[in-house]
This record gives structure tokens, C-alpha cells and sequence, in this order.
């Protein structure tokens, strides 16, 4: 295998302190010839993962590991990967794996977790799916949710997580497949909003949201239609760029039915950031004056239609901010010479 110097698992293993028995027998089988027979020195690497695992040394015992698991894949010879595997087994116990799992919130340290876990299968996948359920945090849910999709069953394992009797549990999981944009999530969403525990109803519709395809289009056509005021404003929240355009008539029916100003001034956002054609064009009659009495428009339904036109960018908005600078209403005018200076900017 060459100068360990050189070799590419050697910088894997720098967290291995160099004066230690593991760091020596790890130098030692990258030091071998590739034609050499490896069970001899990758069992005394093995055993000595153990023992730093035993002094809770998890990060070196973690970094060999990973050497074995590279140095496993990277081999063209079938007897060697067979006696790489029979020392990787003796270390890719559940406990162990339950405590590298740990690591994986480092950043540093996420990427060689991640090829631990894909590695130790079925076992890897468990680990990561309990630490995924007691996650703090949507930024630790989010490292252990994407180890879960590199694994071969995780993302079909993470979506059943949608049956746990926890609601906290399924609320995790409905926030990370929206912002992972997991479409094979959607029906398990749809199921979600009817959940009796509103954090878990409110988590399933942004996901839905956040997804926005044409198989959400349904689910958020409901949830625009027959929810609260308050998932209307989730919905709006969660529109993300490029979301599927048949949502415009949804969100505009919304907006043009909503008494709260605070939260029309968000499904007219939201309408900006999905940015098709007929969202443009929705927000276009928005933002117009209506008529004289019958269906006249207020200022502050106007002046939050600019509002997404502003996000919506484009020659159309552009156009229309440019007509509405000269508009009777003071107001309408000072938002749309402010719309088309920030966009100018």
C-alpha cells in the first residue's frame, strides 16, 4: 500500500495519536505491501479499537476504523476484503456504533462517521435512526437524516419513523423531509396533517410546503382552504423558489379571502417566491387599484401585493412596479418606487 505518508488514509487517521499502540499498528497496515495478507495486523488494529473504546478514546478508536473501512473498500483482491471484514465485525458492535453516532454533530468528524455507519449496514442504519429521534436540535436531526438516506434501507426507515406513536418524533421527522424536499415523504405527510397534536398538523403542512411539487398541490389546497388562520401562515412561510405553479390559485384565493393584513402580506410573498407565470399575474391584479367602489382594494392589500412582486423580480413585476410609481394612491406609489429601487440595487 505504499509510503503511508502518501497514502490517502493516512490523513484519515490523524486524529490516532501517533505514540500510541493503535496509532503504531495502524502506521504498520498502511505500510504493507497491497499483495500481503492483512488478518494479522488488521485484527491487532481491531483489537486495539477495542481497548481505546474501552479508555473512551471514541474519536481515535473512530478514525481507525475508518482506516479499516477505507482500506476494505479500496482493495482489489476478494481474500483481502474477506479479512478486512472479519476485523471490522469484532468493532462494529451496537455500543460502539451507538457512540461514534455521537460524533457525527462535528462537522470535522461527519463525513468519516457517515462511512462507518454505511458501512456497519443494517446495525449503522439502527444507530443513526435512534440518535435521529433524540436529537436535539434541526441541525443535529439534519446530519443524522442524511447519513440515514446514504444507507440502503435509511430513507425507507426514516419515512416509517412518520408511525411513531411520539409526536415530537414525527414532527422531527415531517421538518426534516421538508427541508430535504423528500418527495417519497409526501403521502406520510398528508397522513401527518391530520394528527391530533397541532405541532405535528403544523410541521406536516410546511413540510408539504417547503416539497412543493404537484402531488403536494392537493394536501395544500386543503390545508389554504379549510385550515386556521394560523396554517395559512404556515403554508406562506414555507413556499420555497420554484414551487409548483399550480399553488398560485390556491395562495391567491387566500390571500384575496384573508382579513388579517399580517397574514396576507405572507401568502402575497409566498406568491413572489413561487414566481410562475400565474403567480406573477395574480399578484399583478393584486396590486391594482380594482374598482371604484365595487371591489375596490385597499392600500394595505396593494402595498403587500408590490410586496411579492418585489420578490418575484422579473420583466413583468418590473413593468407593473414602474406603471404603479404613478398611482393615485400615495401610499401604493411610495411602495412601488421602493420595490423598483431595491430591485435596481
Amino acid at each position: 500500500m505504499g509510503d503511508p505518508a502518501n497514502h490517502s488514509t493516512a490523513r484519515r487517521s490523524t486524529s490516532i495519536p501517533v505514540n500510541t499502540k493503535l496509532g503504531s499498528y495502524v502506521r504498520a497496515l498502511l505500510a504493507l505491501d497491497p499483495s500481503a495478507h492483512v488478518l494479522g495486523q488488521a485484527n491487532a488494529v481491531a483489537n486495539e479499537i477495542v481497548n481505546a473504546m474501552n479508555q473512551q478514546d471514541v474519536e481515535a478508536a473512530a478514525a481507525a476504523t475508518t482506516v479499516l473501512v477505507q482500506l476494505e473498500s479500496e482493495t482489489g483482491r476478494a481474500d483481502v476484503r474477506r479479512e478486512f471484514g472479519i476485523s471490522l465485525r469484532r468493532v462494529l458492535t451496537d455500543r460502539h456504533l451507538h457512540d461514534w453516532a455521537k460524533l457525527m454533530v462535528d462537522p470535522f468528524l461527519t463525513e468519516e462517521i457517515r462511512a462507518i455507519m454505511v458501512r456497519a449496514g443494517v446495525d449503522g442504519t439502527h444507530a443513526l435512526l435512534q440518535h435521529l429521534t433524540e436529537a436535539q436540535t434541526i441541525a443535529e436531526r439534519r446530519v443524522y437524516f442524511e447519513a440515514l438516506c446514504a444507507t440502503e434501507e435509511g430513507a425507507h426507515l426514516a419515512i416509517r419513523l412518520f408511525d411513531d406513536e411520539r409526536w415530537f418524533v414525527i414532527r422531527n421527522v415531517a421538518e426534516l423531509a421538508g427541508e430535504m424536499r423528500l418527495e417519497a415523504a409526501i403521502p406520510a405527510l398528508g397522513v401527518a396533517m391530520r394528527h391530533e397534536d397541532s405541532r405535528v398538523r403544523q410541521s406536516a403542512v410546511a413540510a408539504l410546503a417547503q416539497i412543493g411539487t404537484s402531488a403536494t398541490e392537493e394536501y395544500l389546497r386543503a390545508a389554504l382552504t379549510s385550515g386556521d388562520r394560523k396554517t395559512r401562515l404556515v403554508v406562506a412561510r414555507a413556499v420555497q423558489p420554484g414551487g409548483s405553479g399550480a399553488l398560485a390559485m390556491p395562495l391567491l384565493l387566500a390571500a384575496s379571502n384573508e382579513s388579517d393584513p399580517s397574514t396576507q402580506r405572507e401568502l402575497y410573498l409566498a406568491l413572489g417566491r413561487l414566481g410562475s407565470a400565474d403567480a406573477i399575474q395574480a399578484l399583478v391584479e393584486a396590486a391594482a387599484p380594482g374598482g371604484r367602489i365595487i371591489g375596490r382594494r385597499s392600500s394595505t392589500q396593494r402595498v403587500s401585493a408590490i410586496q411579492g412582486l418585489r420578490v418575484a423580480g422579473g420583466k413583468t413585476a418590473l413593468a407593473t412596479l414602474a406603471h404603479l410609481q404613478h398611482d393615485r394612491d400615495r401610499t401604493v406609489r411610495a411602495a412601488a418606487i421602493t420595490a423598483l429601487r431595491l430591485l435596481e440595487d
